[in-house]
């Protein structure tokens, strides 16, 4: 916000629709979440107006299942795992990755996923599944295929309840 102030200042009309343009394309050959699809799917609006629905529906879920649920104040765990998982959710349903949206998550990954459900056999599988799939260049149909893959399982793991911690039961 500090950094915006300037732009948001000279024009916020303008600095507001050019940060929320949801007409804006992107080019298929640079997507790495997107390969599996026609290039006429990827493209098309109806497409990305279901991905900011489900973008949403996902928020509000995560809201409704996990977060209100939280202790009251919150602690600095519970807060970190409401900015990772709602970044996280926001990758799952972003209309095109490319190679550098990596660095927005990969580092929250593990305590994201380790703070969910899934045996943690399979929670190794899934990042170094994601791992080997960002370092696929240029994207397949079967890297882009596992990423989403593990996108949709992290998602799921985030709408049950989450792990708990038995140090604190102690």
């Amino acid at each position: 916000a500090v950094v915006s102030t300037q732009s948001t200042g000279e024009n916020p009309y303008g600095y507001m629709k050019m940060s929320f343009d949801l007409g804006r394309q992107f080019f298929f050959k640079w997507t790495v979440n997107y390969r599996f699809l026609p290039e006429n799917v990827f493209l098309s609006r109806y497409f990305h107006v279901c991905l900011l629905a489900v973008h949403v529906g996902l928020l509000i879920s995560v809201y409704m299942l996990r977060w209100r649920k939280m202790q009251n104040p919150l602690d600095a765990k519970s807060i970190l795992l409401i900015l990772f998982s709602s970044n996280f959710i926001g990758i799952a349903c972003a209309r095109s990755l490319h190679y550098q949206f990596y660095v927005w998550y990969y580092h929250t990954l593990p305590a994201l996923f380790f703070s969910t459900k899934l045996p943690v056999p399979l929670l190794m599988l899934m990042l170094g599944c994601i791992e080997l799939c960002w370092n696929t260049y240029p994207s397949t149909v079967l890297s882009s295929s596992v990423l989403q893959i593990c996108h949709l399982i992290g998602v799921v793991a985030l709408l049950m309840p989450p792990r708990i911690d038995k140090r604190k039961l102690s």
